[in-house]
């Protein structure tokens, strides 16, 4: 067959090896020069392991080290240096104990270290007492651009034809035949294979592929001492630090010093085309610090840096499929970083796809186009359903007229969530498929009961978030408990440990509140009733659910966690002193009014505690938002618990928690519980939660809107405002003003470089 390769990296250059070998008259296009610097296949090394915390990727592993070994020798020259691979972090680290497992499941030897054993055995690293290292002594380097060149030579070598500098700008079926057009022209193939990275979604727009290219970098330091420690030889093994999230080499022979990059996703690139910039000060100052902690024989001095791209996908898998639309086209992208290991049998798998061989072992199916959306798909799908049908019943009256119509809107509906729930049965677990039903039985039960036990408390649309959250918070916890029990989920789910915390304890507050609501025995009291509950949950649910997540004392874990880094001590400290100092603003204010016999505003009241959390999330994004969504979550839940207490006149502070809120309640705060809070804590903190730390602007979000915006726009229009908008008692002055503040903010942290 007449097959083009486009694009040739490190897997397109061995899938025109692997075709033009088996006799296919195979044609390589290269946009660049081979071994160029614009893509993810250059450099002199790049990770080889065994160490994944995913089974399916150990074992694919597996398949490439022979296909590696195989190519070494079809060349006559190293392309794999075997120096070993430590992989370490936090004891409890889930992404350690998945690692172990998945070596334990493929029987592949390794060693598990502590601080004091890696040290003894590799010199040259600092190791703190909380942490563990696996080691894997098949682990090491390959020679990235030789490995290219190497597959590139042997295909020519074969018969196959190499286009260099070549752009193709279009890939087409017409009449069930394929073409590509290039700067060479176009031209006629029976199959395509498309390996061409970031460019892949340029070249398939209408395919949408879920890729999002990103600017990475490394960095060399120098070796100030004992170069011996930083030899490929065993000594220095190549290594990945899962806590601060690094990985860095041995001494590679070709280029002076130690390679050491963050393997977190940088800065998007939205312009391919242009040029890249150097490697930025500030990336090489936190490599510096980095270096000092772990690597003390390591200078300052960088010897050398470089820049590539990561081709991502949301979670890592690869994309492994024909394009949807064009049968003979066949595609493999979003190595998301770790994938140059993979290429030699990424171009294996393709070319056998490509040829129609279904000869390889391995269930691909999770690397299909469509998995990658398919979750989402379903479950937007289930959610969305539902609320359509909800909203409809709750907006318009009921009216015996539309009756029949009603009944086939509802018909319509319950198709679409059967259709897609059948789609989760065949596609998915069955257990993922039980655990999604009940969190949306439960996300129906809060949007219908809430509204009766908890009449004026909030709008329809609140209670559709309030609903939709905790079917949310219901999934997820489920799934990392029951992850664990293979039988019942296929799939393990890996989070870390401070999110597993914050989901033992907002499920500690969601019960105790929950049970206060239920009637018990006229001879408990409900102060009796509420400590029995707290006291009971806390040691039934949340004590034993965090111990098995953790596998160690809760308490402990936390004491390690706060004190393991000394800015988390500084940060609570500094978050405690400017609440205490905003209680004491609020208390002279209130003095100042009532020695003037002045009537305080309840606005300017509320503000002082939007100013304060203003400081505290800004300060916590900055400095350490992991820290900062725990804080959050545990404030959540002490807001539930207060809430209880002042509702049920809960003794000793019932009364003093009532007397408290009323000081600050709005018009929101008509019903029988008060949710103006609760709803700014959690305005503040969503974006935290889902915004990772390379979208600061998406954290920030919140304070912009809810804190500086909202906060700003209150205060200038009770103040000022006279000009209201039509139906409402917000004020022009009052938006123009929060618009202006939030452009000040903005502004104020690009300025400050943050």
């Amino acid at each position: 067959m007449k097959i083009a390769v486009v694009g040739l990296g490190g897997t397109g250059s061995a899938a025109l090896r692997f075709l033009a070998c088996s006799g296919h008259n195979a044609i390589g296009y290269e946009r660049f020069h081979i071994g160029h610097e614009h893509g993810s296949s250059h450099g002199e090394s790049r990770i080889i392991r065994y160490t994944y915390p995913d089974v399916l990727f150990t074992q694919m592993m597996s398949d490439a080290y022979e296909l590696w070994f195989e190519l070494e020798k079809e060349a006559e020259e190293q392309l794999l240096v075997q120096c070993g691979g430590l992989y370490f972090g936090d004891n409890n680290d889930p992404n350690i104990l998945a690692t172990e497992h998945a070596l334990i499941e493929t029987n592949l030897p390794y060693e598990r270290l502590n601080a004091e054993q890696v040290k003894e055995k590799h010199p040259a690293f600092h190791l703190y007492p909380n942490e563990t290292a696996l080691y894997q002594k098949d682990s090491g380097f390959l020679r990235a651009t030789r490995c290219v060149e190497a597959n590139i030579r042997l295909a020519k070598k074969y018969g196959a034809i190499v286009h260099e500098n070549t752009k193709v700008s279009e890939i087409y079926t017409k009449n069930g035949k394929t073409f590509i057009q290039s700067s060479l022209g176009e031209e006629e193939y029976d199959r395509v294979i498309v390996t061409a990275g970031p460019w892949m979604s340029s070249l398939f727009k209408s395919l949408n592929l879920p890729l999002v290219p990103t600017r990475q970098q490394v960095v060399y330091l120098n070796i100030n001492d004992h170069d011996e420690y930083f030899k490929a030889n065993g000594t220095f093994p190549v290594w990945i630090d899962t806590t601060d999230n690094l990985y860095g080499f041995p001494s590679d022979g070709q280029i002076i010093g130690i390679k050491l990059a963050f393997h977190h996703r940088g800065e998007v690139i939205y312009d391919l085309d242009a040029e890249r910039a150097p490697v930025d000060e500030n990336y090489i100052q936190e490599i510096r610090c980095y270096a000092k902690k772990r690597f003390s024989n390591l200078g300052s001095n960088v010897t050398y840096g470089q820049t590539c791209v990561y081709t991502n996908t949301s979670n890592g898998d690869f994309i492994i499929d024909r394009a949807t639309n064009q049968p003979n086209v066949f595609l493999v992208s979003g190595c998301s970083g770790h994938g140059f290991k993979f290429t030699v049998l990424l171009g294996k798998i393709i070319s056998m796809m490509a040829t129609d061989d279904n000869g390889y072992k391995r269930n691909l199916d999770r690397f299909k186009i469509n998995e990658l959306c398919k979750a989402i798909f379903i479950q937007n799908s289930l959610i969305s359903t539902w609320t359509i049908i909800y909203s409809i019943r709750i907006i318009l009256p009921y009216s015996p007229k539309y009756s029949f119509a009603f009944m086939i809107f509802q018909c319509t509906v319950t198709i679409l969530n059967g259709s897609a729930m059948l789609m989760m049965l065949f596609y998915e677990d069955f257990g993922l498929c039980l655990l999604l039903v009940l969190s949306l039985f439960l996300s129906k039960s809060i949007f219908i009961a809430g509204p009766t036990l908890c009449p004026k408390t909030c709008s329809f649309l609140e209670w559709l978030l309030i609903s939709m959250g905790c079917s949310g918070f219901f999934l997820s916890i489920n799934l990392h408990w029951w992850s664990h029990f293979e039988d019942v989920i296929n799939r393990p789910i890996y989070t870390l440990d401070y999110v597993v915390v914050c989901e033992c304890l907002l499920l500690f507050g969601m019960i105790v509140s929950i049970l206060q609501i239920i009637p018990w025995s006229k001879a408990i009291t409900t102060t009796t009733q509420f400590y029995i509950s707290l006291i009971t949950i806390f040691s039934s649910v949340f004590l034993p659910q965090a111990y098995f997540f953790l596998n160690e004392n809760p308490f402990i874990w936390l004491f390690n966690y706060i004190l393991n880094k000394a800015h988390r001590v500084y940060l609570l400290l500094f978050w405690l002193i400017i609440s205490l100092f905003s209680l004491l603003i609020v208390n002279l204010h209130l003095k100042f009014t009532k020695n003037l016999n002045i009537k305080h505003e309840k606005t300017i009241i509320r503000k002082y505690f939007h100013f304060l959390a203003i400081i505290v999330y800004t300060s916590g994004i900055l400095f350490d938002t992991n820290l900062l969504i725990m804080c959050s979550v545990a404030f959540i839940v002490l807001l539930l618990l207060l809430e209880c207490m002042k509702i049920r006149n809960i003794a000793p502070l019932g009364n003093l928690i009532r007397n408290a809120w009323n000081m600050y309640e709005d018009e929101k705060d008509t019903g029988s519980m008060m949710v103006s809070h609760l709803f700014l804590i959690i305005g503040l903190s969503y974006p935290v939660w889902l915004a990772d730390d390379n979208r600061r602007l998406a954290q920030l979000s919140g304070i912009i809107s809810v804190g500086v915006g909202d906060s700003i726009a209150s205060i200038v229009g009770s103040k000022l405002g006279t000009h209201k908008w039509p139906g409402t008692k917000r004020t022009l002055e009052g938006s123009l003003a929060g618009l202006f503040a939030q452009f000040i903010f903005i502004a104020s942290m690009w300025y400050f470089g943050t």
